[in-house]
């Protein structure tokens, strides 16, 4: 049991001071991408269906929730990383606490794309991850759906169904699954760029990045801090889709009753 201990225990010890180092990058750039993501995986939805020749009235098709799913978080990703670089710089010691100067100083002494180190890495995870994290949500609220509803439920994906509400703690949960299904399977690539981030395995091809990493470390090393990752991602993904639930209600998007008429109702 101290085995498994003492790795939490030894990062623990070693953020004594920094708990929240680098915390200024990395809720502006959450709060940015979670702004970009949602609203382009709804327009890129509705634009794959359109082109293919559908009606938005039907069911999406699960290509188009996958595919909607990987560009709504790389168009997010590409707008948001240099964020990402100075939250990760800053996390491992970097001096300069400020975003934007931290950004002005790595342009200047490293170069304009030093603020692009491991984007090519980054979108070869984050275009699965959201792809999975996204249609999972949608395919896991579906189910529910018909838990709730039956024969009675309206069709997957369909206009209809984005207008039903699920409770709050049921969105969490799909949310959480979802997060924990993507955040898993697609682990080892996130480990790999945020190496390339601190300048190592540089010039590297994804594939080449992760074999040199087995070779240098083991195997094991692609999965180190899973745990803490799944963690993190489950209740992020759970707070970010029941907030996002919520202001769908309160803004009444796709015919949805407001909280107050809600209440009124009951």
């Amino acid at each position: 049991m101290m085995l498994t201990k003492q790795p939490f225990i030894k990062a623990l010890s070693s953020l004594r001071g920094g708990w929240f180092r680098g915390n200024s990058a990395d809720a502006l750039a959450a709060a940015m991408r979670v702004g970009i993501t949602m609203p382009a995986y709804a327009m890129f939805k509705r634009a794959l269906v359109r082109i293919s020749g559908g009606d938005e009235l039907q069911p999406i098709p699960r290509w188009a929730t996958f595919t909607a799913g990987a560009l709504a978080g790389c168009t997010a990703t590409v707008i948001c990383f240099p964020l990402e670089v100075v939250r990760t710089r800053a996390a491992a010691g970097c001096d300069i606490d400020n975003v934007a100067a931290c950004l002005v100083t790595l342009a200047d002494t490293e170069g304009f794309l030093s603020l692009y180190g491991g984007l090519v890495t980054t979108l070869a995870g984050v275009l699965p991850f959201n792809a999975i994290k996204l249609a999972s949500y949608d395919f896991l609220r579906d189910q529910a759906l018909r838990q709730r509803m039956g024969a009675a439920r309206p069709a997957p994906g369909s206009a209809e169904a984005q207008r039903i509400s699920l409770p709050p703690a049921t969105t969490a949960a799909i949310a959480a699954w979802g997060g924990v299904l993507a955040a898993t399977s697609c682990f080892p690539l996130e480990v790999v760029r945020r190496r390339q981030m601190m300048g190592e395995f540089v010039g590297l091809s994804v594939p080449g990045a992760i074999a040199a990493l087995s070779r240098k470390e083991g195997v094991a090393a692609l999965m180190a801090g899973a745990n803490l990752n799944i963690v993190k991602v489950a209740i992020g993904n759970s707070i970010g889709f029941v907030l996002y639930e919520a202001f769908m209600d309160v803004l009444q998007v796709h015919g949805r009753s407001p909280p107050w008429e809600k209440k009124r109702s009951c």
